[in-house]
């Protein structure tokens, strides 16, 4: 094919507007009378605008003057030498202002007076008040910019007076990098200004901001919002310093709330300190003036329990219990709190609240030492949290309603009333069990009938049934909650003890073996056992199949305390009967729950018996509770068992 060539030997084609780098070029020395030649695109030594590589310098006229511009070695070194952050400003101009400057001494007291109509000072959509810092960056006679303080704010009748912020009105405080942000302003919020310009001489040299980036990429120290996550080189070694993970997962791990105490310390008491067995039964006698006990404005009553965490010897301190009142003949006595006077129970993070006093009414303490031998080691309480203003972690009394934003989704996630009232329905509490599993069981697992009969045969070494240092008799209930395969938990009987030559074998429970029995809430206290004595279970999971869905209990609260009793109703229950129960372990500040089990009633069917109003309360003195029951009328005379859980 022949083409019509022009006067350089070039043929007459159609130009291509996106050339790639494979299309071929007719190229050729305008200079030289050769013939065209040929070459592709990507061969040429140009930089393709779609992207490339240089293979030398690269050399720009400027620096840049666009936000896109191409920077040059310059401009980015300038950047780079941030000799400073100043402090923010609240707004900045962005028109020059019709003003008089003065430039003070060298700049020290410099100002800029309003010399236009008179008005209270205002600058892109703001009006400051006095004394607020302000960004001048758009002055004709450069050397005027900088940043200033609002001294004089103006009015109709008078001219506003900006001077020369005192961090910002000698040479050595105006540097190339200096970064100052922008905190309000219609055009110019949360923007950020560099100052470019070396200055010899204030009041004659130019002072030049240039903006740069979308947002800084600091922590504002008035307060900030993080966008990632913030990584510290250590743990705090200070009160104010900001916490590691490491550190506050350990701090928590630790963290034991005791029981509060009436009142605590403010000086050193004057004592003689005996360290009882190794801190058990260690006593705080007053050996200053006979007087009875009193601290912080507060004369506590016998057997309160005090915080003491001022005294001398260190070692000392401590929570008591006020075992002698004393008076003007006698000493007073303080003998360490029996949660309180072993090194198992005095760990560091331990957590107690002071319920009243003058300078420690409603405060909380952290106890912050580690303690390996009572009545050596130093026992030190430090004050943390302010009750007034916020929510205590380790637990606090709201004074007003807390409004979550949803249900619960996670385990510990805090709850909602709808959440309760839609559970509260499904709770129900089993009759205890006598021990429980702290391991999973090498087991054969049937389910019988869907659940009826199903059970858990040994398939380990042949022994005797034993559990948590329990060897329970034939018949006995166990609560089994470990097991890999966790749809085999849940409460049976031993129907089978087991012997060297025979396996043991547990059944599901008759109240325990059906979909409507196993419900989310069901609450069984375990009585005995080296870890699992006293403690609570509740069963977690929503089971529609048993043998198939997994039957889950979560231990909740920490010391509660199963007991049983009986109380004789009487020939005529009358309602709103009431009774008092005797117990030594219920204080002032127990909770009590209790439910019925065991009775005979002739004139109602058992499943008729409803607690329709049911509470307790301690009585002045402790050691007993009262009882109020409604909704007897109608039963003949009969004694009835009352299971009771002290918390």
């Amino acid at each position: 094919m022949a083409f019509k060539q022009n006067s350089d030997g070039f043929p007459n084609l159609t130009t291509k507007v996106t050339p790639t780098t494979s299309d071929i070029v007719m190229i050729a020395d305008a200079a030289a009378a050769n013939a065209p030649n040929q070459a592709t695109v990507g061969s040429l030594p140009f930089v393709e605008i779609a992207g490339d590589t240089m293979t030398g310098a690269l050399i720009l006229n400027a620096d840049p003057a666009t936000a896109l511009g191409a920077a040059t070695k310059q401009y980015v070194d300038n950047v780079a030498v941030v000799s400073e952050i100043k402090a923010s400003v609240i707004c900045a101009s962005t028109v020059a202002l019709t003003a008089i400057y003065a430039n003070g001494a060298l700049g020290v007291g410099a100002t800029l007076t309003n010399n236009a109509a008179q008005a209270a000072f205002s600058t892109d959509g703001i009006s400051p008040a006095i004394n607020s810092r302000v960004l001048i960056k758009n002055q004709a006679s450069t050397f005027q910019n900088g940043i200033y303080t609002l001294t004089t704010v103006g009015s109709g009748a008078s001219n506003w007076v900006l001077t020369r912020a005192t961090d910002y009105d000698v040479i050595a405080e105006v540097a190339p990098g200096n970064v100052v942000v922008v905190e309000t302003g219609t055009l110019n919020a949360v923007t950020q200004w560099m100052q470019s310009a070396t200055v010899a001489a204030m009041g004659t040299d130019p002072i030049l901001f240039t903006q740069f980036g979308a947002s800084l990429p600091f922590v504002e120290i008035a307060g900030d919002t993080m966008t990632g996550a913030l990584i510290l080189n250590a743990d705090p070694a200070t009160a104010l310093g900001a916490a590691t993970k490491q550190y506050v997962d350990t701090a928590i791990t630790n963290i034991s709330i005791k029981s509060p105490v009436v009142c605590a310390t403010t000086v050193a008491l004057t004592a003689v300190y005996a360290n009882g067995a190794l801190g058990v039964g260690a006593t705080l006698t007053n050996s200053g003036v006979q007087a009875a006990f009193s601290t912080d404005g507060i004369s506590p009553a016998i057997n309160s329990r005090i915080l003491v965490k001022n005294q001398a010897s260190t070692s000392q301190n401590g929570i008591y219990t006020l075992t002698t009142v004393g008076s003007g003949a006698t000493n007073w006595v303080l003998t360490r709190a029996t949660d309180y006077d072993v090194i198992a129970e005095v760990v560091i993070g331990t957590v107690v609240v002071v319920e009243t006093g003058t300078a420690a009414n409603v405060t909380q303490w952290m106890q912050t030492q580690i303690v390996g031998i009572m009545g050596t080691d130093a026992i030190s309480f430090t004050q943390f949290g302010q009750n007034s203003l916020y929510v205590l972690k380790a637990g606090d009394t709201m004074t007003g309603a807390l409004i979550l934003n949803a249900d619960p989704v996670v385990a510990l996630g805090a709850v909602t009333k709808q959440y309760v009232d839609a559970i509260a329905s499904g709770l129900t509490i089993k009759s205890p069990v006598i021990c429980a599993s702290t391991t999973a069981f090498t087991v054969t697992y049937a389910n019988g009938a869907s659940g009826v009969g199903a059970t858990l045969t040994n398939a380990g070494v042949q022994a005797a049934f034993s559990t948590d240092g329990i060897s329970p008799a034939i018949n006995s209930r166990v609560l089994i909650k470990d097991q890999a395969s966790q749809l085999q938990n849940g409460i049976y009987t031993l129907t089978t003890v087991g012997s060297g030559a025979t396996n043991w074998v547990l059944t599901r429970a008759t109240d325990f073996d059906a979909v409507a029995e196993i419900i989310l809430g069901s609450i069984v206290i375990v009585q005995t056992g080296t870890a699992n004595a006293n403690t609570s279970w509740i069963e977690t999971a929503t089971v529609a199949t048993i043998g198939v869905d997994s039957i889950t209990f979560s231990q909740f609260g920490s010391s509660t305390k199963y007991k049983q009793t009986e109380v004789d109703f009487g020939s005529t229950p009358v309602d709103n009967a009431s009774f008092t129960i005797t117990d030594a372990q219920v204080t002032a500040s127990s909770i009590v729950s209790c439910w019925l089990s065991g009775a005979t009633p002739t004139s109602k069917d058992q499943d008729e018996l409803e607690m329709d109003a049911l509470f307790m309360e301690a009585l002045p003195g402790a050691g007993s509770f009262s009882l109020y029951i409604r909704g007897l009328e109608g039963y003949v005379s009969d004694k009835f068992k009352i299971n009771y859980l002290i918390n």
